[in-house]
Formats: structure tokens, C-alpha cells, sequence
């Protein structure tokens, strides 16, 4: 049988819970905008939680580009965990952000 997708108001609502829980465990532990930055999919991140990071100024450093432009596979076939190329393109990723944040920094 095919798994049906909730309603949109449904799936919402799930993910306004799941980023009260975030907070919570943020207050909680502590969380520190300057030293954490999120990895992300933003074709694939809660619009919720999208909104969220924007709003409350927190980092993050988003893959999609990199992935939707691959030329081949990112993920390993049996568990969608990222394979060798996948890792390679989230490398340069990071890498590039690293770079561009202390450009950022020398010019302050």
C-alpha cells in the first residue's frame, strides 16, 4: 500500500511541535550562535524551520545548490546515508563557508 502524505496543516502542526522541542533543548543546554552553525537541505528543511533560523539570526549553511546541481548519486543506494562524492561536495561546502567567514572577519 502507498504511504499517503498528511494534510499540510497536519504536517505543520508536527513541525511547530518539533521546533518547541529544539528550543526547549536549546535553553535547556545552551546554544551558542556564534560557535554553531546548521547543516542543511533547504529543499527539503520544514518551511517552520526555515523561518525560524531567519528570524532568530542563527547560522546555517545550506547544500541544496551543491546537491540539485551533482552530476552524479550523493547518497549510498541502501540507506540514503551520503557516499564518497556526497561527503566530497558537503566538504566544500563547509570549506567554502569557513572561507567566506573569515573574509568576513579580516574585513571588520
Amino acid at each position: 500500500s502507498e504511504k499517503k502524505e498528511p494534510p499540510p496543516e497536519e504536517i505543520r502542526l508536527q513541525d511547530e511541535e518539533y521546533l518547541k522541542n529544539l528550543k526547549s533543548l536549546m535553553n535547556e543546554f545552551g546554544f551558542d550562535k556564534e560557535r554553531f552553525v546548521f547543516l542543511l537541505d533547504s529543499r527539503v528543511t520544514s518551511p517552520v524551520f526555515m523561518d525560524f533560523l531567519h528570524e532568530s539570526e542563527t547560522k546555517y549553511i545550506d547544500f541544496a545548490y551543491e546537491f540539485s546541481k551533482a552530476k552524479r548519486s550523493t547518497d549510498l543506494i541502501y540507506d540514503k546515508h551520503w557516499n564518497n562524492y556526497g561527503r566530497e561536495l558537503i566538504a566544500r561546502v563547509i570549506t567554502s563557508y569557513i572561507k567566506e567567514q573569515e573574509a568576513l572577519k579580516n574585513r571588520n
